[in-house]
């Protein structure tokens, strides 16, 4: 962890020092920061961040993801005996939910973006990628198949 990193963590965590909350990540709203701006996204700046525990966090970045069949079966496998604490099953946490605060974010970086999809891919954008496309996500049940 470097030092901006760690005064990141006494913002959001002041109890902490510096140390990171167990169960806890920093999350960059901007996903473009990292290849846009590379000096600003190592900079850690709060205002560019939300912390999030990891399974809200996991959620965020693979919903809408495509998966091939041998890594849904290594993902399986690799699940074998953790347990899901609510429901006491191997789950892949479909009781997630993310917080307000965390929801809120999002909607004022993401405004006028939807989500449109061909029936084959999903994408986010503020217009209409084509004359195929229609708004809406594919589910992610239809994407693992």
């Amino acid at each position: 962890m470097n030092n901006n990193e760690k005064i990141a963590w006494m913002y959001f965590y002041p109890e902490g020092n510096g140390k990171a909350k167990k169960g806890y990540c920093l999350h960059h709203i901007d996903p473009s920061l990292r290849k846009n701006n590379p000096e600003r996204y190592n900079q850690w700046n709060v205002e560019d961040l939300v912390m999030m525990d990891f399974a809200e966090h996991t959620k965020l970045h693979l919903t809408g993801k495509q998966f091939s069949e041998e890594h849904r079966n290594n993902l399986s496998k690799a699940l074998i005996g953790n347990k899901c604490a609510l429901h006491g099953k191997a789950s892949l946490g479909h009781h997630w939910k993310l917080q307000d605060s965390t929801k809120k974010k999002i909607s004022e970086l993401n405004g006028g973006k939807y989500w449109w999809n061909n029936g084959e891919v999903s994408k986010f954008c503020k217009e209409c990628p084509g004359d195929e496309w229609v708004k809406g996500r594919i589910s992610w049940k239809k994407v693992v198949k």
